[in-house]
């Protein structure tokens, strides 16, 4: 929280975080072979995601 005041009291217009987003512990093996997964084939499963645009 005081790093946020602090960059509010250098710039009062600017917004440095991203909205909604939240970390999240990685916690085993399968879990994290999991995300990776995830990452790794995202990719290739953007023309089926209802937002995408051919021109971005």
């Amino acid at each position: 929280m005081q790093v946020s005041k602090e960059i509010h009291k250098l710039c009062p217009s600017e917004s440095v975080w991203q909205r909604s987003f939240h970390d999240r512990v990685v916690r085993n093996a399968a879990e994290y072979a999991k995300i990776q997964d995830y990452i790794e084939t995202n990719p290739a499963r953007w023309r089926e995601d209802c937002f995408y645009t051919e021109n971005g």
